[in-house]
């Protein structure tokens, strides 16, 4: 249950705006309102990585060494977990495991 069981391997068809994770310090004035600094990022197209099934849910991981990987990924920490729903239909299967 706890462990990461990978799926398949995937290759990104079609650009994904998904939002980073944010600074909780990172604020903007909006209409004279104080938020929370948006942050979009983009998945590109030919981002590569694995489809794993993990905590009973389907997540994408993105392998951390390839070009544009920093538009979504925050800085420090290039290894994350996409919920599945964020790419679905907008993939390419490489490889089944």
């Amino acid at each position: 249950m706890f462990r990461a069981e990978k799926l398949y391997r995937v290759e990104i068809v079609e650009d994904i705006p998904y939002k980073k994770i944010r600074n909780p310090l990172e604020f903007t004035k909006q209409n004279g309102i104080w938020r929370y600094k948006e942050q979009e990022g983009v998945i590109k197209i030919g981002i590569k990585g694995d489809v794993i099934k993990q905590w009973r849910r389907k997540w994408f991981s993105p392998d951390e060494d390839q070009e544009n990987i920093e538009l979504f990924t925050p800085m420090d920490n290039p290894l994350i977990l996409v919920p599945y729903h964020k790419i679905k239909y907008k993939y390419k299967v490489l490889k089944e495991y």
